[in-house]
Order: structure tokens, then sequence, then C-alpha cells
């Protein structure tokens, strides 16, 4: 599924087709840069089928934006890739990402992708599922929560695997506090990673256990 923006009070986009249902930002293909999608000003957008994920990929550049509010990007079955290199996602003003799925900011090898939920009632719920942020040789991919901002997940799991190194997870409120529940145990610089962080100011922050 492919679309440049969806903007306004009753500009919805809903796929249920199984076989192709991935929104996807970018490609594995070389010189895949500076790709963008924006769903804004109530702009709705449903992928309902088993295969309807969200992938933000390439070689960087490559960015989808869901803002304001009343905004909202649902994958009713399947969870968010966000991979490659210095691609991002970004959750704010108010709007919404939901994923019923394992979901991944940086995989194997793979650098500086974020994905960042800012400003009051903003939110990235991936409905009880696990997070990665950067495995294997992954290097400096993030995932932000600021002013006012929440996330809700399952397992969260930063810099995990042998050379997986500055990977980070930061949660702040700058002006108002964030909020964030990982229903599972987060851990830090697991299974030979090195140098990865995790960063709590001015945020409210409930799981099952911290490993660093």
């Amino acid at each position: 599924m492919l679309f440049r923006s969806v903007t306004g009070p009753g500009s919805t986009i809903s796929n249920n087709n199984n076989a192709s249902g991935a929104l996807t930002i970018g490609s594995t293909s070389t010189g895949s840069s500076n790709n963008t999608a924006t769903i804004r000003n109530g702009g709705r957008v449903f992928n309902l089928g088993n295969n309807g994920s969200t992938l933000i990929r390439g070689f960087g550049g490559n960015i989808l934006t869901v803002t304001d509010s009343n905004s909202l990007l649902t994958n009713a079955l399947a969870g968010m890739t966000i991979g490659g290199n210095g691609n991002g996602l970004y959750v704010l003003n108010g709007a919404a990402a939901k994923a019923n799925g394992a979901s991944t900011v940086g995989g194997n090898s793979e650098t500086n992708n974020w994905a960042l939920v800012a400003g009051a009632n903003s939110i990235w719920d991936l409905m009880g599922n696990s997070l990665r942020v950067g495995f294997t040789n992954g290097v400096g991919n993030s995932v932000t929560v600021s002013n006012g901002g929440a996330f809700l997940s399952g397992a969260v799991t930063v810099g995990n695997g042998p050379g997986a190194s500055n990977n980070q997870y930061n949660v702040a409120g700058l002006g108002a506090v964030s909020y964030v529940t990982n229903n599972g145990l987060v851990t830090v610089g697991g299974s030979g990673g090195g140098f990865n962080t995790m960063t709590v100011t001015n945020a409210t922050i409930l799981s099952s256990g911290l490993t660093i």
C-alpha cells in the first residue's frame, strides 16, 4: 500500500488485502531514500489484513509521520519495522499509531533509525507486543518518548546481540510528563551488546522489571 498524504477528517484508507497489505516507505533497493508519507489533520489509515505491517526501510530519509489530533494509523494484525539506515517514524501532536505485533527499530546491522513520540496525547501502542531497538551489529538506533507522549508495549530490548551498540531508549517530559507502560521486562544491552542506554527524565514508566 502506497500513499503520499492522508489529510483531514473523513480522509481514510482501509486495506484488508491479506496478500499485500503492508504499508511500505522506502525499499531495500540501492538508492531508496528520502521517501515520505504523512497522516495528518484527522486522516486515518487502517491495515486490516494478516500481512498488514508497516515497513520503513532503505538508505536514509524514509519517514512516516502521523501528526495532529485524531490522526490514526492502525495495523490490526501486524507490527512495525523501522530498518535500513537513517529512517524513522514520527508520532506527534496528539496523533496515534497502533500495531498488533512485535516491532523493531533497527535490526541486524541496521543503523541510526528512530521512532519519536512527542506531544500531549500522542501515543504509540504496540498492543502488548514486544519492541527491539537495535540488535546484532545494530548501531545508533533509538526510541524517544517526550513532552507528554505515551508508549505502550510488551517487553523492550535495547541493544541485544554482539556488536549492538549506542542504541537508546529515552523517556523524557519537557513541559509535560511522558508516560510509558512496558508489560514485560526492559533489557538494556543483552547478549554482548555495549554502550546501550536508557534515560528517564520527568516521566512515569511501568514495567515488569529492568535488566542492564
